[in-house]
């Protein structure tokens, strides 16, 4: 009975972890979100002076990491920055403008969403271009982008950023 038990349980968890947050968590779901046809002009300042720097896609994919994660450095102890996901949860359900005027901690799911409006109002990137992946992390669901560059698909997790991860490392299993 307490086998039967826990299996149970397990299920549930699973279930609730890898499907109805999937359906839930804005940016998550099973397909790619689209990017908004008029991207706001703050946004669009943003990359048009990334795009001034260099003029090719490898670099400009650098340049906007960079960016994002500076701007969205977590600058707290990493492993509180876990308890973040779930304590500022209804920071998720925020429009574009006010994502822009934020700095600090956000979701990888929000990272991921505005790294690819970067790279494609960019003109270096398109769609096809850009892979949502999705990894188990810490008992939870964790979110990171492939970026195909040059023919090679390179793993990006902007998430990652305060640890330290480069282009093509991506978050695996257990993190602080």
């Amino acid at each position: 009975m307490i086998i039967f038990l826990i299996i149970i349980i397990i299920f549930i968890y699973f279930l609730a972890v890898f499907v109805l947050s999937r359906l839930l968590i804005p940016h998550l779901g099973f397909s790619l979100d689209a990017l908004p046809n008029n991207v706001p002009v703050s946004w669009q300042k943003e990359i048009d002076s990334l795009k001034v720097k260099d003029r090719r896609a490898n670099e400009f994919l650098s340049l906007a990491y960079d960016y994002l994660g500076q701007k969205y450095l977590y600058k707290g102890p990493l492993f509180f920055r876990r308890f973040k996901v779930f304590t500022n949860f209804s920071a998720l359900f925020i429009n574009l403008d006010d994502l822009y005027r934020r700095t600090g901690f956000m979701h990888c799911t929000q990272l991921n969403f505005v790294l690819r409006l970067f790279l494609v109002n960019s003109g270096f990137f398109k769609e096809e271009d850009i892979k949502v992946e999705h990894v188990f992390l810490n008992f939870f669901i964790h979110q990171y982008l492939q970026v195909k560059v040059n023919n090679h698909w390179l793993d990006v997790d902007i998430f990652g950023y305060s640890d330290g991860l480069k282009i093509g490392q991506h978050l695996k299993i257990f993190s602080l």
